[in-house]
């Protein structure tokens, strides 16, 4: 099995832990970045619009990261509703909370972990979380805890990417599927994306709807910035004893003409009755 890389700045395992990061910078970058790309912003108008908010309502996003996710949602629940977004890093929530564009009334930040929200039973009319359950100790927990804080009637929205379905351009085929699964492994929670609708239908929800959208990075400088396949290739390489190999490879794939790397985010999106 490969080892974990134990590089701080490592984006499959890092983001656990970005305040103990010695590269801070690199995890704002692909925040940023990410934030930018076509078919990421497309789960995540699907993951509004299921989420049904109206004017007045009180939203809570679970690892929200730089807040881009909590000033959308703001934007949709106007001056009389209310959005918390949570998240355990205390640098990004203050870029977030630094951010003049992020500004919107009954809009803030709070330091906190998904699985010990501190908010009363039955608060929220809606709650989501995007691409943090890969990365927590217990994400069921974090599941029943957003039950918790849900009003009866209240909707709950999770994406999550399966990374047993990331895929990259490669003529080197046994070379790549062992750089992908060292990358799938390196998460906590590498296949939640398949786990959610049964986490959903165990914590309780009806009404749940799963599908499957692609995250697509194209070209090279996109890939790596997405997926550090740089990092995870030299590492596989040398775990192979062939450290030539990781330097074929991405040499490969940096000559390609477009080439690709996307994996499948589950949306699951459900209702507490």
């Amino acid at each position: 099995m490969i080892e974990d890389p134990t590089s701080s700045a490592y984006l499959a395992n890092g983001f656990r832990d970005v305040d103990g990061s010695s590269e801070v910078g690199k995890f704002v970058r692909c925040l940023q970045f990410l934030d930018g790309l076509a078919s990421f912003q497309d789960y995540k108008a699907a993951m509004l619009d299921r989420l049904q908010l109206a004017e007045g309502m009180a939203v809570v996003d679970i690892g929200c990261g730089l807040g881009f996710d909590v000033a959308r949602m703001a934007a949709l629940v106007g001056a009389s509703g209310r959005v918390v977004g949570v998240d355990q890093s205390a640098a990004l929530l203050e870029m977030a909370a630094a951010n003049p564009n992020l500004s919107a009334p009954g809009m803030s930040f709070e330091l906190g972990t998904g699985e010990e929200l501190r908010f009363s039973s039955a608060e929220f009319d809606a709650a989501r979380v995007d691409r943090t359950l890969q990365h927590v100790e217990d994400p069921y927990r974090v599941i029943t805890e957003m039950h918790r804080v849900l009003k009866p009637g209240g909707r709950i929205a999770c994406a999550e990417p399966d990374w047993g379905t990331f895929v990259v351009t490669s003529s080197m085929r046994d070379l790549t599927r062992r750089i992908t699964d060292a990358w799938s492994d390196s998460f906590r929670n590498g296949w939640i994306g398949r786990s959610l609708q049964p986490f959903l239908r165990r914590a309780g929800f009806v009404d749940i709807e799963l599908t499957g959208h692609l995250l697509i990075a194209d070209g090279f400088a996109a890939i790596d910035t997405v997926f550090d396949v740089a990092i995870t290739a030299r590492r596989v390489a040398r775990e192979l004893g062939d450290a030539a190999a990781g330097v074929r490879w991405l040499d490969e794939l940096s000559a390609q003409d477009a080439p690709l790397a996307c994996v499948t985010l589950f949306l699951a999106t459900g209702r507490k009755p």
